[in-house]
């Protein structure tokens, strides 16, 4: 059986270590662990849940939901990020029922939107997202990063 369990401080550290796996896929930039378990332990007061994917006994992935401000509706709209699924477990249908998931506990917390950020030349999740009815709005990500 299949679930999410939203994290807390006691297993924040899977989360880390299922990040840091993410990390060394891809290469981006150094990981330093005590530097993302301190900012993930001060975000989540601020909007931010983790949640680790959890199937029988075993944790296969996390990601996180984070509520951003809704200008023209009162209900929350959810940032996806920091999606991340062991290797072992991808392409066998485990992420439309992950997002089904993340999509009713959204809609419990009074969500209307999920939302994500998905590198063009990433034919596998865009396919992934697109299976579950997500639509490619088109927008380009603007950046300036000086760290």
């Amino acid at each position: 059986m299949l679930k999410i369990i939203k994290a807390q401080e006691d297993n924040i550290d899977t989360v880390v270590n299922l990040l840091e796996a993410m990390q060394q896929e891809l290469e981006e930039f150094d990981f330093q662990k005590d530097t993302v378990k301190e900012v993930i332990l001060s975000d989540i007061p601020k909007g931010v849940d983790w949640f680790l994917f959890q199937y029988g006994d075993v944790i296969i992935g996390t990601c996180h939901l984070q509520y951003l401000h809704n200008y023209w509706r009162k209900q929350k709209r959810y940032y996806l990020g920091g999606f991340y699924l062991l290797p072992e477990y991808r392409q066998k249908g485990y992420f439309k029922k992950i997002y089904a998931l993340l999509k009713e506990w959204a809609k419990n917390n009074n969500g209307i939107q999920i939302y994500c950020h998905i590198y063009e030349g990433n034919d596998l999740s865009l396919g992934a997202f697109k299976s579950v009815g997500m639509k490619d709005e088109g927008y380009r990500l603007m950046i300036d990063h000086w760290d």
